[in-house]
């Protein structure tokens, strides 16, 4: 298992930000136009190449030094979803807010 990463000063400052309205740094959004491939695809090709990009699989673990950690089971069905239909009606920030607000509930948390 891959050693802790101790926090930074800039990831410091940005978790510094965080409030109700402002949770976690690690948000990703794409539009994909339609006629594109898929979720399942698209999913597909990020379990494919995750491996070479192993920060992108890290969560924060909290504790008195904070730091990134392997996030341990990395369930793309949970970390890259599909959002359709009335949504697409809605600015862009009103998604991603939602999404964050989902995150926080469900108890995954910051970058978690």
């Amino acid at each position: 298992m891959a050693a802790p990463v101790p926090l930074q000063p800039a990831d410091r400052a940005i978790l510094d930000l965080e409030c109700e309205t402002i949770v976690g740094h690690t948000c990703k959004v794409v539009r994909i136009a339609p006629g594109a491939p898929g979720i399942e695809a698209v999913r597909a090709r990020i379990g494919g190449r995750i491996g070479s990009t192993p920060e992108l699989a890290r969560r924060l673990e909290d504790g008195e030094l904070p730091a990134w950690v392997p996030a341990g089971a990395f369930d793309l069905e949970q970390r890259v979803v599909e959002r359709i239909g009335a949504e697409l009606d809605l600015p862009l920030t009103h998604v991603v807010v939602e999404l964050a607000r989902e995150r926080e509930a469900s108890g995954r948390g910051r970058a978690g």
